[in-house]
């Protein structure tokens, strides 16, 4: 557990976003030196593993072909990296050697809360005045990368009945101000509270103690327009300026032609396209990427890497079932799940990504830590 404890805040460190400009391709080969040194006996199992084999030939196609389509190629070998270092991140978890899986947790957990008043330089903005709103961000990244990071841990602390830690995550999720976020908490919590009788009561008790924040959070939300369009059209932090782009996208790729709506225009083309000269059909564009994970997937690789996609996730879903740690593992795949529908949750969200696949590739091969747990079905 040592190993891979410091494997996982070397892995933060490398993804701060002071070395963003480092090329993902060479945060890729640092990941993979970190893992053999992490899990020195386990590493052949991963290279040889055919689901493995498969999403990097899906990867390294979709790469290949995106040099023939596209005008700019960097943003495509940037984004197959992203790919092969979040899936490796899931493999490694799932061929780790059994240990104490919530005091890892716990560690991390304090380490990039903690580490942010620690180790970054004096002067750190701490909270950011977005849209009107002051939000906490961290050491991870801005508020929306902190959101999800505080998120991961509120599952996974909630679900082992750790509520003290599960609580104090919960709490610095609501400071960042991210609607989506909120949104998959409390979707969570309640599939939570109706399929283990013994999280209600203390679930009972968080619902009350948060009430208060949620709504300070959601009425500044609201009486700053985050919710809607006050910037501008195409401002990307409103969800008007969102759905702008959104059918933007679908249109284009509605009238693109049959070979391109099957194979899609290429990896991160929707960067190329829409954002990287900050102009389409003679319209000003927003900044940053698509704000939707299931538009971009199908409007860069097309209906069949949309299909492939899902169908190579079935490794991360299949024979939950069967899991004593079934509620923790679907809770971190919803939370992936929705926050893609309004954010970048594959395209920016690198230590967030590869944590939450690392615990599910755990959960899914050994006991770990286990609370008390009942054979419980799951319910929707």
């Amino acid at each position: 557990m040592k190993n891979i404890f410091i494997f996982f805040t070397l892995l933060s460190l490398l993804n701060l976003e002071y070395l963003y400009s480092v090329p993902m391709w060479s945060r890729l080969a640092v990941l993979m030196v970190l893992f053999v040194v992490a899990l020195p006996t386990k590493y052949k199992k991963v290279i040889t593993d055919k689901d493995w084999i498969s999403i990097t030939l899906v990867i390294f196609s979709y790469t290949i072909y995106s040099y023939f389509v596209m005008d700019e190629v960097y943003h495509a070998s940037y984004f197959s990296a992203y790919y092969l270092y979040i899936s490796l991140a899931y493999f490694i978890g799932f061929y780790s050697d059994d240990f104490d899986f919530i005091s890892l947790m716990k560690k991390i957990f304090l380490f990039y809360t903690l580490g942010t008043v620690i180790l970054l330089f004096p002067g750190f903005e701490y909270f950011s005045l977005e849209s009107g709103s002051y939000r906490l961000r961290t050491m991870v990244g801005g508020p929306p990368a902190s959101s999800f990071m505080f998120l991961f841990f509120s599952v996974v602390f909630i679900s082992f009945k750790h509520f003290k830690y599960g609580y104090l995550s919960l709490f610095l999720m609501l400071l960042t101000g991210n609607r989506i976020a909120m949104l998959a908490s409390i979707i969570i919590l309640f599939i939570f509270y109706f399929n283990d009788k013994t999280l209600r009561r203390q679930l009972s008790l968080l619902t009350l103690m948060s009430i208060p924040l949620v709504l300070f959070n959601l009425t500044e939300l609201l009486i700053k327009l985050r919710f809607f369009d006050s910037y501008g059209d195409t401002n990307m932090g409103t969800f008007d300026g969102r759905l702008v782009h959104w059918n933007w996208a679908s249109e284009y790729f509605f009238n693109s032609d049959f070979t391109k709506q099957i194979l899609g225009n290429g990896v991160n083309s929707t960067k190329e396209i829409f954002f990287t000269f900050r102009e389409f059909n003679g319209e000003k564009t927003g900044s940053g990427a698509m704000h939707n994970e299931y538009i971009r997937v199908i409007f860069e690789n097309g209906i069949l890497g949309f299909i492939m996609v899902f169908y190579l996730m079935k490794r991360v879903v299949f024979g939950v079932e069967s899991n004593i740690n079934k509620l923790t593992i679907i809770g971190l795949v919803l939370s992936v799940m929705i926050c893609s529908m309004t954010d970048n949750t594959f395209y920016s969200f690198s230590t967030y990504l590869a944590l939450t696949f690392f615990s599910i590739g755990y959960l899914k091969n050994n006991e770990g830590y286990i609370p008390e747990k009942k054979n419980i079905k799951i319910k929707f």
